[in-house]
């Protein structure tokens, strides 16, 4: 009978461990007749979302060419400011190369030399034609030997080989010549195509490598405003939705491109907007401010921003079952005035505990002594 009270004993106590660990912290509230908390709620409300978001950008054209210098060297005239209108081909800078100007310098020399060779080889030419054809009349008269003929015509042989080398070598030098005005001439820097001046990127006297940009230039009439935002509202932005540009009048426009950061520092969207209007009709790189509207695909649902709490990173809020605080996770939206969008954890009409949310533990005995009024 000992052993089977001892057995008895023991299956209890186990049987109370089990269910203190499986039920946790409700316990006391069942065995010790805890306090029940008065505490004031709110119900979770529906709403039709619209609202306006302001951003701050400059006015960008949309299509945009580099005229690049193909040579390194040093700007030695650049004809054209930021604003000036350009026509397609118009010179617009000029580049000092000065080891392709001093390349070109020697071959125009070389070339100089070919030719006076050439020159002194035709006239040597012409003078041994004329000693043959001589010689060989003289010949005809047994008025000279034979051998003094075969040495004019030998003579007038060598001359006719070292004349048309002379020739080759002179267009040999001229090829190069003209293959080094041609990248010589690559230092006239024109405009790919016709526009305005959008940005300079060097100054006159600056040192430029090869493939580096002289200005930009803004082709066409299309214009974009271009901007940045932050925050909770940044996740709401679209492409497509509608936007008004204000620069002293409202221009419409239409989100185009919605770009988030690459990284955790980079918070925020780069926005880009097209707009209703032509270049000709704003100042391009001139600041502006974006008024985007931005509305919900559905009701969205709202709590007092007083009712949302974080614990270990993580948003909760408390609603009221049974005479009970049920801790509930919830994923946020944006904020709307003193209330928060709720997009997943609670349902409409659940009431939201929305003070004291900090002094109350899972399953505490609450009793909802006031509500908070529609706002």
């Amino acid at each position: 009978m000992t052993a089977f009270r001892w057995e008895l004993s023991l299956m209890i106590g186990l049987t109370g461990l089990i269910v203190w660990l499986a039920f946790g912290e409700r316990m006391p509230g069942w065995w010790a007749g805890e306090q029940e908390l008065a505490v004031q709620v709110a119900p979770v409300r529906t709403y039709d979302f619209e609202e306006k978001i302001h951003v701050t950008g400059v006015l960008m054209p949309v299509n945009e060419m580099q005229a690049v210098s193909p040579l390194a060297g040093r700007v030695a005239d650049l004809r054209v400011k930021k604003g000036d209108s350009v026509s397609a081909g118009a010179l617009i800078a000029v580049i000092q190369a000065d080891e392709i100007a001093h390349r070109q310098a020697e071959l125009e020399a070389a070339v100089q030399s070919a030719r006076e060779d050439l020159r002194s080889k035709e006239d040597q030419l012409a003078a041994a034609q004329q000693s043959a054809a001589h010689r060989g009349e003289l010949f005809k008269q047994d008025l000279i030997a034979r051998r003094e003929l075969e040495n004019a015509v030998a003579a007038l042989q060598t001359l006719g080989a070292e004349t048309e080398l002379a020739r080759v070598h002179l267009s040999q030098r001229e090829a190069m010549l003209a293959q080094a005005v041609k990248i010589q001439s690559l230092s006239q820097i024109t405009a790919p195509s016709a526009g305005v001046v959008s940005r300079r990127w060097v100054e006159p006297g600056a040192m430029v490598a090869a493939a580096s940009p002289i200005v930009t230039i803004a082709s066409g009439n299309l214009v974009k405003f271009v901007g940045r935002a932050s925050g909770a509202q940044a996740g709401m932005l679209r492409e497509g939705m509608s936007a008004v540009i204000s620069i002293g009048e409202g221009i419409e426009g239409i989100v185009s491109r919605v770009i988030s950061g690459r990284s955790p520092d980079q918070r925020g969207v780069e926005l880009e907007v097209q707009l209703k209007t032509s270049a000709a009709k704003v100042r391009l790189g001139m600041a502006a401010t974006a008024l985007i509207s931005v509305t919900a695909a559905g009701p969205t649902l709202r709590v007092p921003r007083s009712a949302v709490f974080k614990s270990a990173g993580i948003d909760y809020v408390y609603k009221i079952s049974a005479g009970r605080a049920v801790r509930q996770r919830v994923n946020l939206g944006a904020e709307a005035g003193s209330e928060v969008v709720i997009e997943q954890g609670v349902d409409a009409g659940d009431l939201v505990i929305v003070d004291r949310v900090h002094a109350l533990k899972p399953w505490s005995r609450v009793r909802a002594a006031a509500q908070l009024p529609a706002s």
